[in-house]
């Protein structure tokens, strides 16, 4: 995925329309469902990462209290923003979030959120923007579909939850996210890949059955 410089800010104009409308799609997509996280990894000897909405987070280090607040920011921010990856590294009093969003105001609420956490002195937002364009829109809801609509993934909506999040960037489709096993992450793969009109698909769902506790 094609990395950005320019920091998350608010976007005028056609993008505008552009946002909308992507936002109206994800709303439908939890409803009509019913009815039919390469990103770079922080060290871990350097920091503590805490994922954004997983099931099995992974948490290295010892303020667990910290860390898990911070989580509770992530989750109630992103749970069901499923366009958004955001994760967090934590070193010291320092969180710095990382991670990509649609709309910049989403890394924002984050940070504000997280500055408000007792131990935590400074807040540092590297998260960049996605690509805004009609075809990047479109293919972010049609994987988001063909994903949900899946016979291993159509009961998630109504569980409120979203395990795969989908990144498009000039159009490419990169996953994030941990799925429950193998062969939910290979369904969610195949389905990506699915849409024809991509650049290329990158995976990175971890599988909850796999991860060190």
């Amino acid at each position: 995925m094609t990395r950005r410089s320019s920091s998350p800010s608010s976007r005028t104009g056609s993008s505008w329309v552009a946002l909308s409308a992507l936002v109206a799609a994800a709303a439908l997509l939890a409803t009509s469902f019913l009815a039919a996280p390469a990103l770079a990894e922080p060290n871990p000897s350097a920091s503590t990462t805490v994922n954004v909405y997983s099931d099995l987070p992974e948490v290295i280090g010892d303020n667990t209290e910290l860390e898990q607040d911070i989580r509770r920011v992530l989750d109630r921010t992103l749970a069901r923003n499923i366009f958004d990856w955001v994760y967090a590294t934590v070193e010291g009093d320092t969180v710095v979030l990382h991670g990509w969003v649609y709309y910049g105001s989403e890394a924002e609420r984050i940070a504000r959120g997280i500055a408000k956490i007792d131990g935590v002195a400074v807040v540092e937002n590297r998260v960049e923007l996605l690509s805004v364009s009609t075809f990047d829109d479109r293919l972010r809801v049609e994987t988001a579909r063909a994903i949900y609509r899946h016979p291993l993934f159509n009961q998630y909506p109504r569980l409120g939850t979203l395990p795969v999040h989908i990144l498009v960037d000039g159009g490419r489709i990169t996953l994030e996210g941990t799925v429950n096993t193998r062969a939910e992450a290979y369904a969610a793969e195949l389905a990506a890949r699915s849409q024809v009109t991509s650049f290329g698909v990158d995976s990175n769902l971890r599988v909850a059955s796999e991860l060190t506790p």
